[in-house]
């Protein structure tokens, strides 16, 4: 739970965050060991229309989606992309 230090109950500061941007939405995908992108480049990548990859998780850490960041099995890809509603 994420805690407001200048709040007096923290945990009523608590909430569920609303959508990043209205029409998109986040997903996670994972770079499986026979994926098409294992071994690519995030910039070599052609996402579906409109969408950007902006985190990539390598384990427990998450790092920027650099245009050079080369995609291993296992790493996850947190990808913004238009909503389909």
């Amino acid at each position: 739970m994420a805690a407001e230090f200048a709040v007096p109950d923290p945990s009523s500061a608590a909430h569920d965050p609303g959508t990043p941007l209205p029409g998109y939405e986040m997903l996670e995908l994972q770079v499986l060991p026979d994926s098409p992108a294992r071994g690519h480049r995030i910039a070599d990548i052609q996402w579906p229309g409109g969408a950007i990859a902006a985190a990539v998780t390598k384990g427990r850490e998450i790092h920027a989606a650099h245009p050079d960041l080369e995609l291993e099995p296992g790493e996850r890809v947190i990808v913004l992309s238009p909503s389909t509603d």
